[in-house]
């Protein structure tokens, strides 16, 4: 990519090429980052997040039915989930390469090793929805955006997927103010109602059997 870091290409998938066609993106900016946007109703918001992905210039979606699943890897062989997504879309769809940019300007992408196959074809183990640690790396990781926030806070628990959670929302004295019991974690986002919150600092903590983990984000009104 063409000024580096200054835009995103990757792949996508899409119901058609309307502009707000549902769809799925996987990107990157040969930074830190792996970038998804998923629109899962037509014309409705794209949702984005970001992921921590060294060196990872791979990518992959896999479509079994409406659910998508993204990959990234470093070499293109070892490949680790970094996304899911349940996008209900036509049996024929369209796949292709995305490249955006930050601000006004050009950005120019090198595409390689770019395929389009048949699921049986792929080196690449379906995920067993009813056992997500099967061909699924898992990292115990969650995404907060926007943040700062305003007045309604996403949390992206997709390396979750399929799990129970319970996810609190903590003041600066360590105290629940909200908290939400997740029977099966799925691929939309889970959004928080700020309204009532002061502004300030929060943290939010997503625990499982397999451990927790705690982010910071901040209110600003």
């Amino acid at each position: 990519i063409n000024p580096l870091g200054q835009g995103w290409a990757g792949i996508s998938m899409r119901e058609s090429e309307a502009p707000g066609s549902k769809k799925v993106e996987l990107m990157v900016n040969l930074s830190n980052f792996v970038r998804r946007a998923v629109r899962t109703v037509t014309n409705g918001v794209a949702y984005p997040a970001q992921f921590f992905r060294p060196q990872a210039t791979w990518l992959r979606i896999v479509r079994t039915g409406n659910q998508f699943i993204g990959y990234a890897s470093t070499n293109g062989s070892s490949w680790q989930a970094v996304m899911a997504a349940y996008v209900p879309m036509n049996t024929c769809i369209q796949a292709g390469l995305v490249v955006t940019n930050y601000n006004a300007g050009n950005v120019i992408a090198t595409f390689d090793n770019v395929e389009v196959n048949e699921y049986n074809n792929a080196n690449l183990q379906i995920p067993d929805t009813d056992n997500p640690e099967q061909g699924i790396t898992q990292n115990l990781d969650f995404s907060i955006f926007p943040n700062p926030v305003k007045e309604k806070v996403h949390l992206d628990l997709v390396n979750y997927y399929g799990q129970e959670a319970k996810v609190e929302m903590l003041n600066q004295l360590g105290q629940p103010v909200l908290q939400r019991q997740v029977n099966e974690i799925g691929s939309s986002p889970e959004t928080f109602d700020l309204n009532g919150l002061s502004s300030g600092t929060y943290f939010i903590r997503v625990t499982t059997d397999k451990g927790d983990k705690v982010k910071r984000f901040l209110i600003v009104k």
